[in-house]
This record gives C-alpha cells, sequence and structure tokens, in this order.
C-alpha cells in the first residue's frame, strides 16, 4: 500500500494537431469518433461523441508525453473540452484538470493539463511505504550467528548496524527481548535488550 507524502503543483500545456486512424459513426445529431491525435512530444488516443443539436458531448481517452500517462475524461461544449486526467507523471501519482480547444478532424489546441484558478490543478504524489509491523518474542536465544537471530519463534535478519552488538552480548542460550520490523515477507531485528 502506497500513502500519499507529498504534493507538487504541475502545469503542462500540449498541442496534439496530426490526426490518424479516425473512425467515425453516426446516428442522426450524434457522431462518434476515435482517433489518434499527435504533436510535438504529446500522442493522445481520443473517442468523442458530439451531439450536432446541442453542441454538447463527451471526449474520453489517454494523453502521453514523455513524462505523463494519463487518462482523462472530458465534457465537450462547442469547441471546448473540461474535465479531469488521472494516472503518472514518472513515479508520482497525478490527478489534474484538463482542457483545451478541440475538434474530431483538427485535433486539441491550447490545452492544459493541471495549472491554478479556474482551469484547476494538478496534485504529484509521492508515495512511500506503509508503516512497518513490528513483531516481539522474549525468552532463550535459540539460535545466533552474523546474518540473524532466533528467540522464541522469531526469526530475524540482523542489519549490520547491531551485528557487533549481538556477537558481542548474545550468545546462544542468553536471555534477550527483540523487537523485529516484518516487510515483504522478511523479519529484521530493530531491537534488542538483555534481562534485567
Amino acid at each position: 500500500m502506497k500513502l500519499v507524502l507529498a504534493a507538487a503543483l504541475l502545469t503542462a500545456h500540449f498541442t496534439a494537431t496530426s490526426v490518424t486512424g479516425t473512425a467515425s459513426r453516426t446516428c442522426g445529431a450524434v457522431t462518434a469518433t476515435s482517433a489518434t491525435y499527435s504533436g510535438t512530444g504529446t500522442t493522445i488516443v481520443a473517442r468523442s461523441t458530439i451531439d450536432a443539436d446541442t453542441g454538447m458531448g463527451v471526449v474520453a481517452g489517454t494523453l502521453k508525453t514523455a513524462t505523463v500517462d494519463a487518462q482523462f475524461t472530458a465534457v465537450y461544449d462547442h469547441g471546448a473540452i473540461s474535465g479531469t486526467a488521472s494516472g503518472h507523471e514518472g513515479s508520482r501519482t497525478l490527478v489534474a484538470s484538463i482542457s483545451a480547444v478541440f475538434s474530431p478532424g483538427a485535433g486539441f489546441t491550447h490545452g492544459v493539463l493541471g495549472g491554478r484558478g479556474p482551469s484547476g490543478l494538478a496534485v504529484l504524489g509521492t508515495g512511500c511505504d506503509a508503516p512497518r509491523q513490528l513483531r516481539q518474542a522474549q525468552g532463550a536465544i535459540k539460535a545466533v550467528n552474523a546474518g540473524e537471530i532466533t528467540v522464541g519463534g522469531l526469526t530475524c535478519e540482523v542489519p549490520a548496524a547491531l551485528a557487533m552488538k549481538v556477537a558481542a552480548n548474545y550468545p546462544a542460550g542468553s536471555w534477550a527481548a527483540i523487537t523485529c520490523s516484518a516487510a515483504r515477507g522478511r523479519s529484521t531485528l530493530v531491537t534488542i535488550r538483555a534481562k534485567r
């Protein structure tokens, strides 16, 4: 599990007016179009469904740049779109507003991903690992070596920072209380103390 630790503001501008792979179908006043739209460093694969009578519709698809990989859904209103995008910017989670001037036949111009003000903003979350689980045991040390220690039924790896302390003060058969962190199927010694 990843927890959001920090966020940063992102504003990215894009244009994608080279149109390829167009396919469309019209049902009365409604036209559904799918196509790939390309621009400098930007590729958008989108499907639009637009009602010519009302000038309203929906545009959805994927937007990819050198660093951004996102899916978006937007409302189409008389030649402009406004909606939300989510995905990744590098290794960070991206949630952003998206807006642009759009035409199924001409592509996207004046595109903005994120930013302040009426267009909204993008949040880039930096992940961190979930808190570690701690396990504890106390009693006679059943086994100990440079790499691991076993107390009761708990065996833990001994990190380099504690190796000298364990080797010098905790021989097999002596009493100890240990705390180990558990992550990704491994237990690592965090603290060790002798009987008081």
